[in-house]
């Protein structure tokens, strides 16, 4: 009981940190570029034109002059550095490069293999910014769209306002994730039919390579008859970019396990906290444009059954850790992801593995 106490404290705490406002616009300057997003998430780029207390007037690369209330902007980052992007025309031919300049009329884009193009706007289907690093040989490098997670442990890593996924296991295990602010997001699925879970989660980026947070995972069997239930409480560090980085995890909490009470002859259920913290350690490399490798390994606890102590008339048992490795692969979409691996079960004089499949989609 003391450990969902624990994780509801958490988790209101993360929903009180995590509540942001639009940046002070007062310090904006009409010569920078800036990337606005939206409480919708649609993201806009380009210069800002005018400002006053209740809205922008704001010239966005592609669509041109628009007004926008500040009440639907959900942050401004000034674009520091060369502007870099993806520009499609109405024919669907795309250039990558960098914008050298543009105007209401036309945008000259300096790519590697064309030199300086120059393209009028009546022309140009979509302009989409990217950072220079996402342009490899000249090829446009996605971000990686699942950052946040690897096959099913979390990194420190937060999920943006508004963003979400749903995750599929093996067709029977479902969830999903939803950002409720940059700084917080919540979730929970069903493993059909025989439990469900929920897994509120938090992460705040300190440095360019650094991210810390944590979150919980609460579950419990869907059937009465079945008294199993977890409730624990981690902490995340991740080091590394969204591409390629490290996480580990350390939780604490509770486990409901069934009991036989020997003077009614009936089962029961009962939560006792762990006597050992949990830990995960994971790790995933981006070595192609569609291409990941991930890694996600479990040392956790559990009681190893010793026998029956007649002279105190109970069960005994020791706590001996275990751990269970996996690695494989991530074939990755803009939107989506199917990730395969092998999960190992580390057991004495024992070795198999069991296979892992899923699909994840973006939203």
């Amino acid at each position: 009981m003391k450990a969902v106490l624990i994780i509801t404290a958490i988790v209101l705490c993360s929903i009180a940190n995590g509540q942001e406002y639009p940046q002070n616009i007062t310090q904006i300057d009409s010569l920078s570029v800036y990337i606005i997003r939206l409480n919708d998430n649609t993201s806009l780029s380009g210069k800002i034109l005018e400002r006053n207390s209740t809205e922008i007037v704001f010239y966005d690369i592609t669509i041109g002059k628009v007004t926008i209330p500040l009440s639907k902007i959900a942050s401004i980052t000034r674009h520091s550095g060369d502007l870099y992007c993806i520009l499609t025309t109405n024919d669907n031919k795309t250039f990558t490069g960098l914008i050298v300049s543009q105007n209401e009329k036309e945008v000259t884009l300096k790519t590697e293999s064309l030199g300086d193009l120059t393209i009028s706007n009546t022309k140009i289907k979509d302009i989409k910014i990217v950072e220079k690093d996402q342009i490899v040989n000249g090829k446009y490098f996605f971000p990686n769209p699942h950052p946040t997670r690897y096959f099913f442990g979390p990194s420190a890593i937060p999920l943006e306002k508004g963003e979400g996924y749903f995750q599929n296991v093996w067709v029977f295990a479902n969830s999903v994730q939803i950002g409720i602010t940059d700084h917080f997001s919540m979730g929970g699925g069903m493993v059909i039919p025989i439990l469900f879970f929920i897994t509120p989660k938090f992460g705040y980026k300190v440095s360019d390579y650094v991210h810390l947070g944590g979150g919980a995972i609460i579950a419990s069997t869907i059937s009465k008859e079945i008294g199993f239930g977890v409730a624990a409480a981690y902490g995340s560090v991740t080091l590394g970019t969204y591409e390629n980085n490290f996480t580990l995890n350390a939780g604490w909490g509770a486990v409901k396990q069934e009991g036989y009470n020997s003077t009614t002859g009936n089962s029961t259920s009962s939560w006792a906290l762990s006597k050992r913290p949990m830990f995960t350690f994971s790790g995933m490399i981006r070595v192609a444009r569609k291409f990941a490798l991930v890694t996600e390994n479990w040392v956790f606890s559990v009681k190893d059954y010793n026998g029956y102590n007649y002279s105190t008339g109970t069960d005994t048992y020791t706590n001996k850790y275990y751990t269970v490795m996996s690695a494989g692969f991530r074939f990755l979409g803009e939107k989506s992801s199917f990730d395969f691996g092998l999960a190992v079960p580390i057991i004495k004089n024992s070795t198999f593995g069991l296979p892992y499949l899923d699909y994840v989609f973006k939203f």
